[in-house]
């Protein structure tokens, strides 16, 4: 069998290795539209429909919800309706310390994990109050697991820190920094480019969180901004983090909450 240069042997492994994910997308906002969708909100249904489009880029593989609760796949199937991609919940606090997130080979095994909002959104499901947050400790723990997942072309959609903002996002394979929130909220280009609707995908419901705006060269993208310029809402796409990377683990609170209204 052929296995030199210009070979067909030669030709099928490099299309294999072409046709592989480099590095996976990710999404992080400070909607809780898992809370608001699967409260029967249209505007953040479609919100959710579209960024959960965006991180499982075309996988058929089940979703990951790290949810202490119901609320993501609830939203999911609302969002989605009888499309609706296969959502695997489990409960980062007690389900998720060994739970594998590739296979041997090192592929993922899931399109995607969506992590669930924080309760301090007031009605989400992650974390019990302000400065108690197990899962999200529980899911900081395996941040270097979650970049290799990344890596490997799984994508991530980080949804409301509130309160937690400070420990929330900690996971991340990209830092972001949280930052308190000043509605109302207007899409970028980037943003309606990718279906998002102005007018009712931004500013159907309360929301928790803005960040800082990514530095120049970062891989972030700002899909939408607050009124003080803050992003609300950032993305990445296709991105790969260096080998041994990992996120910065968030200290605890060390203050008073910031005062995040809902709805």
């Amino acid at each position: 069998m052929a296995t030199g240069i210009g070979s067909p042997d030669t030709y099928n492994l490099l299309q294999q290795v072409l046709s592989k994910p480099i590095g996976g997308n990710m999404w992080a906002t400070g909607h809780d539209a898992d809370f608001h969708c699967a409260s029967g909100d249209a505007g953040a249904c479609h919100y959710l429909q579209v960024a959960t489009t965006f991180v499982v880029n075309g996988s058929t593989l089940p979703i990951l919800a790290l949810d202490h609760g119901t609320e993501v796949a609830t939203a999911i199937g609302a969002a989605f309706g009888s499309s609706a991609p296969t959502v695997n919940t489990v409960d980062p606090r007690t389900g998720f310390a060994s739970l594998p997130l590739v296979s041997s080979s090192g592929t993922p095994l899931y399109s995607a994990i969506i992590v669930a909002s924080d309760g301090t959104c007031g009605g989400c499901d992650n974390n019990d109050s302000y400065g108690n947050t197990p899962d999200s400790d529980a899911i900081n723990a395996r941040a270097a697991d979650i970049v290799q997942f990344f890596n490997a072309g799984g994508g991530i959609l980080a949804l409301a820190g509130a309160e937690n903002m400070s420990v929330f996002y900690s996971f991340l394979p990209i830092s972001v920094t949280a930052a308190p929130v000043t509605p109302p909220f207007t899409f970028t280009a980037l943003g309606l480019s990718l279906g998002l609707v102005e007018g009712t995908d931004d500013n159907c419901c309360a929301t928790h969180n803005s960040f800082n705006i990514p530095p120049v060269g970062s891989v972030l993208q700002v899909v939408e901004t607050d009124s003080a310029g803050l992003a609300e809402t950032l993305i990445a796409q296709n991105a790969l983090i260096s080998p041994g990377a990992r996120p910065k683990q968030a200290s605890k609170h060390n203050g008073p909450p910031p005062h995040v209204p809902h709805n």
